[in-house]
């Protein structure tokens, strides 16, 4: 080899040791933060990276359900509500371009992106987007739940499952098992369905939502007497507590008070004439609370809008029910369950 006259190494070989070195750690970044594999990707702690949180505060919502309630009255999310699907796009990339890292902008314009029309040619970039939000807060089951809930509605059965199952498996509470459940269901498993909800009942007894549920899918697993038994014993857990589980972070706001939680849910109902499920929750509030004139008052008037819904003659079959009028009751079961025959 060729020396300087010194004896030392020549200029020339020293910058290239330098660019050796520069590329090989380029490379390293890229392979542990593009190439590297999720499961490895997914390291222990918050995940948070400057950008995505203002304050210790902002930080941990992203571990509480409140996080879920701020992406949902954001800009993007509400113009989607309100069918300005356009406008819901174009706020959604301001979102972005604003500031990438922000764990509840790749949330919410994630949501808007994959529930956008298949010719606007984004759904694979919002999925993109809410996989990468729980790459930033792994540890957090509220993100996770908002990207598992988008692949469900997309219809992305595996992707959403494996999803639900690692939030599932993470945590104690019920309400991702009640989605997964749902979602076999909306696939056509019931026998999964039944597994888990029994299973969820064996450790929460009084879980009500579960029971009826359990009711739901046996009926639909060809045994709609037994179903139809399973489904009036979880409305007898509600009156338990007093109002459906569905309902209650409602309550809470309302200082346990569910008078004043059956107000504010009339009035949402009231604010949202052409949605259907703010009325329906509003009827089993009523009905648990044995207000049976007014939730048959509400069903009535949502009856011809809404006759081919199968959670209102649901509902009609407890409020039957409840009024003794039993053959009525398990009619509307038996409707209830001929109308997601034929949806399906």
């Amino acid at each position: 080899m060729t020396r300087g006259s010194d004896g030392s190494e020549p200029a020339w070989k020293g910058l290239l040791s330098w660019g050796t070195l520069i590329l090989v750690v380029f490379a390293g970044a890229f392979w542990f933060t593009i190439v590297k594999p999720e499961e490895i990707r997914m390291y222990p702690g918050e995940g948070l990276v400057p950008g995505t949180v203002a304050n210790e505060s902002e930080m941990m919502d992203l571990f509480s359900q409140k996080v879920l309630t701020d992406v949902d009255q954001m800009e993007p999310s509400r113009l989607m509500r309100e069918g300005q699907t356009d406008d819901a796009i174009g706020a959604a990339r301001d979102l972005i371009n604003k500031d990438k890292w922000n764990v509840r902008n790749l949330m919410c314009a994630g949501n808007v992106f994959a529930a956008a029309p298949k010719e606007n040619a984004l759904n694979e970039e919002g999925y993109n987007l809410l996989l990468t939000s729980t790459y930033l807060c792994p540890q957090s089951k509220y993100v996770r739940l908002n990207y598992a809930r988008a692949l469900g509605r997309g219809g992305r059965f595996e992707e959403a499952t494996k999803q639900y199952d690692k939030v599932v498996k993470a945590n104690m509470d019920t309400l991702p098992s009640l989605e997964l459940a749902r979602l076999y269901m909306s696939n056509g498993d019931e026998d999964k369905a039944i597994k888990l909800l029994t299973a969820i009942m064996e450790k929460d007894p009084e879980n009500s939502s579960a029971q009826k549920l359990l009711g739901i899918a046996g009926a639909r697993n060809h045994d709609e007497k037994a179903g139809y038994e399973d489904y009036i014993k979880g409305f007898a857990l509600e009156r338990t507590a007093g109002y459906p589980l569905e309902a209650r972070d409602l309550v809470d706001r309302n200082h346990d008070s569910v008078s004043d939680a059956i107000k504010e849910q009339r009035t949402t109902a009231d604010a949202e004439p052409t949605e259907v499920e703010p009325k329906l929750l509003l009827v089993e509030m009523l009905i648990v609370q044995g207000d049976l004139t007014g939730a048959q008052s509400v069903l009535d008037a949502e009856k011809t809008k809404n006759k081919d819904n199968a959670e209102l003659h649901r509902l009609y079959a407890e409020l039957y029910h409840q009024s003794g009028k039993e053959e009525q009751a398990y009619q509307e079961w038996l409707t209830a369950n001929t109308l997601e025959k034929q949806t399906e």
